[in-house]
């Protein structure tokens, strides 16, 4: 049994390093695949193309890996004005 471990317990030193700052550089800078994604709801199509540009250049600059887009039908009229100002919170 010890024989299996051996290897181990003789690693060279500068090849644990190697490992190790190679798993620090996949973490600084991962690939694609291990970046995070989201979903991304669009309730009732209420959607713009200006919005979408900023979301998604948010998700850039933020660094995820890609999203899951729904068209999430809530009953929500679908001919709403623009909000004239900042929203509020329900509490407000």
């Amino acid at each position: 049994m010890l024989a299996l471990f051996a290897p181990l317990v003789a690693m060279p030193a500068n090849v644990a390093v190697a490992q190790d700052d190679k798993l620090l550089e996949d973490f600084r800078s991962p690939r694609l695949a291990a970046k995070p994604r989201v979903w991304w709801h669009w309730n009732s199509g209420q959607i713009s193309a200006a919005g979408i540009a900023a979301d998604l250049d948010w998700m850039q600059r933020v660094g995820l890996g890609g999203y899951q887009a729904f068209d999430v039908d809530l009953g929500a009229p679908r001919d709403l004005p623009p909000p004239s100002g900042p929203a509020g919170l329900l509490m407000d």
